[in-house]
């Protein structure tokens, strides 16, 4: 995973490089010596005789090379939601008391290690070592660990805080079926809910397969999965519309912007309330989280608890070095 990251990471500087020089070629320059004392304060990255370059300036160049890239080649707006998401999990543990000991996350950083070890021995088939991977990618042994050791709260928090969400907030089972238009949505909905409870979840799994736009209806039947109360995963009136209803029953339809659903809330999941001290250890244990679920719960926690999450992003939102418009 981290090999695949930092290709793809040397890839994009290549082609971020490529783009600064369309325009012109630059002359040769010096570059100043690491350490060497300067008059540059934060958020100034270089001057140029009188002229003062900002990371403002730095971070909208970089967005403008990212725009003849493709999405999944972005970096800008993905490191800043992670940022965010590092944010969120920080005032988490602190809202919930969730401290971690040093010995905790020594033994976090070193299974990374070993995790990263597995991974280049099976990418490369045992050709690689982890010591020649490191030199490979231009790292030494002290700066990578070093790297992990100050990511690894990261991994303790993230894999504490958003299974002990998953075990003790209220959730329901979700089906839907996806047709184009609202005539067809209304038929399927007048044909379902007149069926008794038994006869209706396998009319509805059969016209999943036979009617719904969701290509992946013919191999899960219209099965969506997991929705948490207050998560945001479906649109308002599609999670209005089944937290309104009871198990079995279906919603009339709801619109959305790939077409119109008729939604059944096939189970409600409604666990114990355990405080998280009394699971921490148990939970420090747990296999780390999918992003899907990662992803729902910054949802969740950025509706329940109100963060005021604001954005100004230079070169996206507003010019650089300029206050972003409301």
């Amino acid at each position: 995973m981290f090999h695949h990251r930092l290709v793809r990471f040397a890839l994009f500087c290549g082609l971020v490089a490529v783009a600064l020089g369309a325009g012109y070629t630059a002359g040769a320059q010096s570059t100043p010596k690491k350490g060497e004392p300067n008059d540059l304060e934060v958020g100034q990255v270089m001057r140029v005789g009188s002229h003062i370059i900002t990371a403002e300036d730095l971070i909208a160049r970089i967005g403008d090379a990212e725009r003849m890239l493709k999405p999944e080649h972005h970096l800008v707006a993905p490191s800043l939601a992670y940022l965010r998401d590092v944010a969120l999990l920080d005032l988490e543990s602190r809202r919930l008391g969730l401290v971690l000991s040093g010995e905790e996350i020594e033994t976090c950083t070193r299974q990374q290690i070993e995790n990263v070890k597995a991974e280049i021995k099976r990418s490369s088939r045992g050709m690689l070592t982890y010591e020649q991977w490191l030199e490979q990618q231009g790292l030494t042994k002290e700066s990578f660990e070093t790297y992990l050791l100050e990511r690894a709260p990261i991994i303790l928090r993230k894999r504490v805080l958003v299974t002990y969400f998953s075990e003790v907030t209220q959730s329901l089972e979700a089906w839907h079926i996806l047709v184009r238009n609202q005539s067809a949505a209304q038929a399927i909905y007048d044909e379902l809910r007149v069926l008794a409870a038994d006869k209706r979840i396998q009319r509805f799994e059969e016209l999943a397969v036979q009617k719904s736009e969701d290509t992946s209806s013919s191999i899960n039947k219209g099965r969506i999965g997991r929705i948490y109360r207050d998560s945001a995963t479906l649109v308002p009136e599609a999670e209005t519309a089944l937290w309104n209803i009871k198990d079995d029953e279906v919603a009339p339809p709801v619109k959305s912007s790939f077409g119109w659903h008729v939604f059944l809330r096939r189970l409600t999941l409604t666990p114990a309330a355990k405080p998280l001290a009394a699971e921490r250890d148990r939970l420090m244990k747990a296999e780390d989280v999918k992003e899907d679920l990662f992803n729902t719960w910054v949802r969740h926690v950025g509706i329940t608890q109100k963060y005021v999450i604001e954005r100004r992003l230079p070169g996206f939102d507003c010019k650089p070095n300029q206050k972003a418009s409301k």
